[in-house]
Formats: structure tokens, sequence, C-alpha cells
């Protein structure tokens, strides 16, 4: 295990890949038109897309994933705790986005920011309430490229921007109700849909809030929501990459018609509407939430860079090769690695990654033989487990063009 490059603080410089996905009708969306991919190397003829023409990839989530072969995409350069102090009160964040030598986290009704650098954390917005710069809920927020902090209240159908300080700025009113929100730049943005609403999958606005088109929604309803964050992600000049609950395809759309981009096969642990319709039936009294979990039946916290895709699926991490179309479950590596995969990676524009993770796993890992193969725990055991969080900090590795 000593030489193996995935432990390393060795780093790398990037250089560019450029993705090949493709595209093709789901038979439980009604979808049409076909799209531009442009970033990833998807050129658009003007013809209908061909139903056989989009991935299918499988994804082994049964398997054990060989360390090799993580290695092959990611380093983990560093483990650190953050050193939160008494003034915030965060345990675990709800989401991370990671922006320059920023992470932007948020836990519970606050969104905090930590400067890597210079190892400074600092709650920015707290600001609950009714008033117009006030939200009751964050359902999502993101940043756009002048990391300004777009914020989602769906149950008062606004979204709040403020600076990157936490400094207010204004509100726009009157969006449609969802669990997720990206932001094209100069474009507007757009809200994915919560499955309590199906009025439409995804609603795209302009940047001062006028609605710009609005998908139709799934033809099958099953009233049951998981309130995820981040399944709808700004792509390129003007498009969205999003997915929608107890479905194993991700899609891409610019305007009101989506396209398919890939289909998931995981398995056993594919999701089935009809299996999923009978474990939520209200009517019959049933939730089966059990039944539910141990399947994929969702998809979230998307992050792109280059032609590396990431995102969560159920309880699994993924990583999806867009170019070389394959995809292998970081989460499913050999224990006790696979603890610093349990969550989800925010992926910054520059390949950097941070996954949070939480004092008891760094403990198991630390407390076991693995723990001496690696360089990045650069602290002791008891200031990993004096701190509520600590954060994976890696990059991602380069395929030479050929």
């Amino acid at each position: 295990m000593k030489n193996i490059l995935l432990f390393s603080n060795h780093r790398q410089a990037f250089t560019d890949s450029d993705g090949l996905p493709q595209q093709r009708k789901h038979n439980l969306v009604r979808i049409g038109l076909p799209f531009l991919l442009s970033t990833l190397g998807l050129c658009y003829t003007g013809c209908t897309p061909d139903k056989s023409a989009a991935p299918v990839v499988p994804v082994r989530l049964n398997d054990v994933v060989p360390l090799e072969e993580l290695n092959k995409i990611l380093v983990i350069d560093s483990v650190i705790p953050i050193r939160i102090g008494d003034s915030c009160g965060i345990t675990h964040p709800n989401k991370v986005i990671y922006h320059g030598q920023n992470l932007y986290l948020n836990h519970w009704q606050s969104i905090y920011k930590y400067n890597i650098k210079e190892g400074s954390f600092q709650q920015i917005i707290n600001q609950v309430g009714h008033a117009s710069n006030e939200y009751t809920h964050i359902d999502d927020y993101n940043l756009d490229d002048e990391q300004q902090i777009y914020l989602l209240n769906s149950s008062e159908g606004k979204v709040l921007v403020f600076d990157n300080e936490g400094k207010y700025l204004r509100t726009i009113r009157k969006v449609t109700g969802g669990n997720s929100l990206a932001i094209l730049p100069d474009k507007g943005f757009a809200i994915a849909a919560s499955h309590l609403n199906r009025e439409s999958l995804v609603t795209a606005y302009s940047p001062d809030g006028q609605t710009l088109y609005a998908t139709p929604p799934t033809e099958f309803t099953i009233n049951f929501n998981t309130m995820t964050k981040g399944n709808i992600l700004a792509h390129g000049v003007d498009e969205y990459i999003f997915s929608t609950q107890f479905d194993n395809s991700i899609y891409c759309t610019k305007n009101a018609q989506p396209s398919i981009l890939v289909t998931f096969d995981y398995g056993d642990k594919n999701s089935d509407l009809e299996e999923a319709a009978s474990a939520v039936d209200f009517s019959k009294g049933m939730v089966n939430l059990d039944k539910l979990y141990k399947k994929v039946s969702f998809t979230d916290y998307f992050c792109l860079y280059k032609q590396y895709l990431t995102f969560r699926a159920g309880q699994y991490v993924i990583i999806y090769d867009t170019e070389q179309q394959t995809a292998i479950a970081p989460s499913q590596i050999p224990y006790p690695y696979n603890l610093l995969f349990h969550e989800p990676l925010a992926v910054s524009p520059e390949g950097n990654f941070c996954i949070a993770i939480g004092p008891h796993d760094v403990k198991q890992i630390l407390e076991s033989d693995a723990s001496k193969n690696v360089s990045y725990f650069t602290h002791t055991a008891a200031e990993y487990e004096d701190n509520d969080v600590s954060l994976v900090l890696g990059h991602f590795k380069v395929r030479d063009k050929e």
C-alpha cells in the first residue's frame, strides 16, 4: 500500500481532456429535441437523437474497487481538522462548495466560509425570518462566477442573493418550489423541482427572475421527497445537467425539452418506479423507507471537472468518466480508506476536491494499520478527535492524451 499514489502529497499539473457523452430518449420522461454539450465534446448535427446513442454505463456497487483504479483518477493531499471556534455551531455540513481557496458550508440555517490557506472560519449568513432580506429555510445555495451566493428559500418562493462575505444584495421573488439551484454566468439560474412539486422538472430564470422555460414533469408522480441538494448543475454557456428521483438517468437541457445524457445500471440496486410507488403508498398507510433506501432512489451533489462528473447515487459516491464512459464508486474502495469517501465530493473549478467527514471516520483510520502507509494525516489523533469536522483535500489527476 505504501506506493499507491492516491495516498500521496505529490501534485501534478492539469491539462485539458475532452469528454464524449452522448444522448438518447428516456421512456419515463416526455423529451424531444437534441442538446449541445459543447465543452464535453458533443456536436449537434440537427438530427433527432437516436434512442440507442446514449451510453448505458454499469456501476459496480456490490464489488470492492481496487485502490489502484481510483488512483488513476485522483490523489489525496491532506486531511485537516477544521478550527471552528465557539462562535460557529457547525457539526457536520449539509453541503460544501469549493471555490478557489474558500469552502462554503451549509449547516442547518446558516452558511459558513472557511479559507483553506489561512485556516480562518466564519459564519457569514444567518438571517432567519420573513423579511425581504431573510429566509425561513435554506433549501439549497450556489455561487456565481463572482462568488455571490444565491440562496433558495422554496417555501417562501424566493431566491436571496448575498456577496461572498454574507452581505445581503437583493431578493428574487415568485420562483417555483424546488430543492436544488444552479447558476449560469450572466444567463440566470434554474431550480430543480422537489418531488412534491410536479409542475415541472426544471424551471430556468433570467438574472432578474423572469421565467425563461420550464421542462415538463415526469409521467409518474410519487408523493415522496428526499430533500436532496445539488441535483442540478449549470454547465457551459446555457445548459443544465439534472436528475430526477427514482430514475437512473441524468439529463441535460437548455430549453423546455430535456435530453438524456447517460443512464446508469446499478444492477440489483436500480430504482424501480412501481416498487417505489408501492413503498410509499400513503393511501394504504405504507412508507417502507428501508425498501427505498436499499436502492439508488436519487442522485445529487453534481460536480464537473473536465471529463469527470461526480455525484452521489443513494448512499454511494460515483465518479463518471464521460470520455471513457465508465463509472466507479470511490465509496467501494477497501476498508478503512472507503471511510474517506462516504460523503460527496465538492470540486473546485481548478480540479481540487474536498470531502467533509466526521471524527469517528478519522479515528477508525488512525487506529488501523492503513494510517501507517499514508502521509496525508499531518495532525495528531487528538486534534482530529477534538474537532467536529475534518476536510479530505485532494486533486484530480490528468490522463495524458494519446
